[in-house]
């Protein structure tokens, strides 16, 4: 069987940190191109990662992939998306989906071309994550009776860009990056 070849779209401080060096470790899968406007920073990861091809815009390699990661600023979720779906290309998708119920559901709609979208909320996977969803489940606490859930830090994320600092990219405040986990947890539990 032939490797997965999956295009890596935004070469931002969440690929450099957590996408490629763990697509690295998976065997199967290959990292064959990376896109991004800023065409240096993703030339300086794939030759760190030994990915063979860099472009500035993916529309370049659509027809040379089977999926994508999708790591753009958020207000480029869903037309990103939606053209890859619409292509029949998986995507895995940074949270959050989208910046409104409307674009969520052009999203949704687009999986009709048999291509699979799913949201990268990565909590799910947390040792304590699991083990509160048990604790929960099996009753261990008594009958939940509310919740008050606090998260909250100094920002001391490495960032790429200025995107989340921009409403116009990010599409919000803390609600729309931070509580999007938050929410997806209380859904998980």
């Amino acid at each position: 069987m032939r490797p997965l070849k999956i295009a890596i779209i935004g070469c931002g401080a969440v690929v450099e940190l957590g996408h490629l060096p763990a697509l690295a470790l998976i065997p199967g899968i290959t990292v064959s191109v990376l896109a991004d406007k800023n065409v240096e920073r993703a030339r300086a990861l794939a030759e760190r990662f030994d990915v063979p091809k860099v472009v500035g815009d993916y529309r370049e390699v659509l027809g040379e992939i089977d999926a994508a990661i999708v790591a753009l600023p958020h207000s480029l979720h869903a037309p990103v998306t939606i053209e890859l779906l619409a292509a029949g290309k998986h995507v895995l998708l940074e949270k959050p989906m989208a910046l409104n119920v409307r674009e969520c559901e052009q999203m949704i709609a687009a999986q009709g071309s048999g291509a699979v979208l799913s949201v990268g909320l990565m909590r799910r996977f947390f040792n304590a994550q699991r083990l509160a969803r048990a604790i929960l489940r099996d009753g261990l606490l008594g009958q939940l009776q509310s919740f008050d859930l606090r998260e909250g830090g100094v920002y001391g994320w490495e960032v790429a860009s200025d995107f989340f600092f921009r409403k116009a990219s990010a599409g919000g405040g803390v609600l729309i990056d931070t509580g999007a986990h938050t929410l997806d947890s209380l859904l998980y539990w």
